[in-house]
């Protein structure tokens, strides 16, 4: 029996209230007590304090036991309820165990009232404790629902058939609910088949291996959008290890899986930068040095032309080899044009131009069996070369022909276009936004293997049968299209065929900025008696052009070496009348020594030669003393015309010094 009983009596009565305080004295009950008989008292010592017990009288004059019973049942339905009357019938005691009281005494049967007080007591002690432990829980409810509320994860506890048991407020905006209309609907009621299925295999998975299992999920927005989430399942049970259900904690990872896209996406950005940076370093010495062999291979042969008989086999068979050294020198230029683009001079002109200017080209390299269609808008304006457009053009245009191996459509389109989300680049992996036109060919062929898609734009990569292409196109295209600033995608079009989409900057329609054609008239004047200083490290070239120039009448100094020509022309400064050099030469370059010579004598012409220069440009070659400027292997016809030309301008004589 709980010690300390603290009783709350109703009685109007002094000698009844003493019988009953002298009998739970006589029975050892350890109590304290508070005796009123108003309704206003009784409802006051309730709000007061915390009662074991209400013993009542039935009936008072101010306020009766039933009354009392009824404040009790308000709010105090843990406080248990003894009725005592000494008037009390059977009608009564169950009138009022009806309403709540847990037992009633006659006032004149006191010998039961002990053993009912220590009863209920005990009874209401346990309802007191069980009332404590539902409020607790219930605030622990609270807690865990606002916290589970306001946490920036979607929450939720399902069934093992997706019903959804429990939601916070996060996954409810989700789907588009509120708390209480998620709670028993199912994962197909709130998400699309496949989405649904989804997580009913997590759900199974996490309940088979009864331990937290992390997958990475793509949900459906009640407002369309699809973000990513990294998801945590876990099982739920109770104190005898049964399940009550699937909790899964799911956090949106969209940015940092945006984030990762992009890293991802940089990173492959700088490889490919990288690797064509290498690439390009590879290809300016591959260039130079090749070039230099085939200004050999040309000079000798035109050598050999020039001593063979009109007629003679000879010179067909050197004519040949003029062919086969054009065709190398064609390669080599679309190996520069990748690896640094075409440096021809760039003006403002109109694509849509040089399309029509370009389709019947097209036309004579299409089998009768390919439909070519286009559809070209007019004021596509760019800044670049013409011919840099038209080889994009070419090129892709081939390329689209040998994929539909003959038979199919190709559809040319030329249009404005403007961008404000980013697209990227399929050959640099770059983003682009802004004002482009779109130049796109779509083709009816093959298409491009999935594996295949991150080569096609490397040097030599083909999937053609050796001899069927060198694998040059595609790169060609990278070179130049990045050179005018523009970007390239590829896509697959199902069932079959490829679209190639160029982008390249669109500038303002400029009607006076035709590109102006200058022709130059070579005078034909004799060159005997003048004199070349020819200069160039490789021996080969050096010999056969002297040989060359000197069948024509002129004088010709021929140097290897840099230094000893600079030396020549000290020693020979009023005879020497051009200077020709090769501009990459070891310890002087060829534009060093123009302007040293020009030093000596501001009057002697020069013309400069290079198989490759990263560095030096026509324009900046002129710019800083070179009269003429040209690209090996040249036909040693145009040399000479070159000299002729020279010699021809009436250039003023100014005085030498020594």
């Amino acid at each position: 029996m709980k010690k300390n009983l603290r009783l709350l009596i109703l009685e109007d009565m002094p000698v009844d209230l003493d019988r009953l305080l002298l009998l739970l004295n006589r029975e050892n009950f350890c109590f304290e007590y508070q005796c009123v008989h108003t309704r206003n008292e009784f409802e006051c010592l309730l709000m007061e304090q915390e009662w074991d017990l209400i013993l009542s009288d039935y009936v008072m004059p101010q306020f009766s036991g039933i009354e009392a019973l009824e404040v009790r049942n308000e709010n105090y339905r843990h406080i248990p309820f003894i009725m005592v009357s000494g008037t009390i019938g059977e009608t009564v005691a169950v009138e009022c165990m009806k309403a709540g009281a847990q037992d009633y005494i006659l006032k004149d049967n006191y010998i039961r009232l002990p053993h009912a007080i220590r009863r209920e007591v005990e009874r209401g002690e346990k309802v007191r404790q069980q009332l404590l432990l539902e409020e607790q829980l219930k605030t622990q409810q609270k807690l865990l629902q606002g916290i589970i509320d306001h946490s920036p994860a979607l929450v939720s506890v399902k069934t093992l058939e997706g019903k959804f048991l429990l939601a916070n407020k996060r996954f409810s905006l989700l789907a588009g609910s509120s708390n209480e209309q998620v709670v028993g609907q199912t994962v197909f009621d709130l998400f699309e088949q496949k989405t649904a299925e989804h997580i009913l295999e997590n759900i199974n998975m996490a309940y088979k291996r009864q331990e937290p299992i992390n997958v990475r999920e793509q949900l459906l927005h009640v407002d369309g959008r699809y973000n990513a989430y990294l998801s945590t399942y876990f099982c739920l049970k109770d104190s005898k290890n049964e399940l009550i259900g699937i909790c899964t904690i799911s956090t949106n990872v969209t940015d940092q899986v945006d984030l990762e896209e992009t890293r991802l996406r940089l990173e492959k950005q700088l490889v490919t930068a990288q690797k064509m940076e290498a690439i390009a370093l590879l290809t300016g010495g591959v260039a130079h040095d090749f070039n230099n062999i085939l200004s050999s291979i040309n000079g000798f042969s035109s050598l050999i032309y020039e001593a063979g008989d009109k007629g003679s086999p000879t010179r067909d068979y050197v004519a040949q080899i003029k062919v086969s050294v054009q065709r190398a020198r064609d390669l080599v230029n679309e190996l520069l044009t990748f690896s640094k683009g075409d440096n021809s001079k760039v003006t403002s002109i109109s694509v849509s131009d040089i399309i029509s200017q370009t389709l019947n080209m097209l036309a004579s390299v299409m089998p009768s069996s390919i439909r070519l269609e286009h559809e070209i808008e007019d004021s596509c304006w760019v800044k670049a070369n013409p011919v840099q457009i038209q080889q994009i053009i070419m090129n892709l245009a081939i390329n689209a022909r040998d994929a539909m191996s003959g038979v199919g459509v190709l559809n040319l389109t030329l249009k404005r276009y403007k961008t404000d989300e980013p697209r990227f680049c399929s050959s640099c992996y770059g983003s682009f936004v802004g004002d482009y036109i779109c130049l796109q060919i779509i083709d009816t062929g093959s298409g491009i293997a999935h594996e295949h898609l991150g080569k096609i734009f490397n040097p030599f990569f083909t999937t053609k049968a050796a001899g069927k292409g060198t694998g040059m196109g595609l790169a060609i295209i990278h070179g130049l299209v990045h050179t005018l600033d523009g970007h390239v995608q590829v896509e697959q079009i199902i069932p079959m065929g490829t679209k190639f989409s160029v982008f390249l900057p669109s500038i303002q329609a400029e009607v006076d900025s035709i590109d102006k054609i200058r022709a130059d008239t070579y005078v034909a004047e004799s060159v005997k008696n003048k004199t070349v200083l020819l200069v160039d490290d490789e021996s080969a070239i050096v010999k056969s052009t002297k040989i060359y120039l000197e069948l024509h009448g002129l004088n010709v100094f021929a140097c290897v070496n840099p230094t000893d020509a600079l030396n020549l022309f000290r020693s020979n400064v009023n005879k020497v009348d051009i200077l020709i050099c090769d501009q990459t030469m070891p310890g002087i370059t060829g534009i060093e020594l123009v302007k040293a010579c020009k030093r000596i004598n501001p009057s002697v012409y020069s013309i400069l030669l290079t198989g490759y220069s990263e560095f030096l440009s026509e324009e900046q070659a002129l710019a800083q003393g070179a009269d003429l400027y040209a690209l090996k292997p040249i036909e040693l016809p145009l040399l000479l015309q070159m000299i002729r030309y020279l010699v021809s301008s009436k250039k003023p004589q100014l005085e030498t010094q020594n």
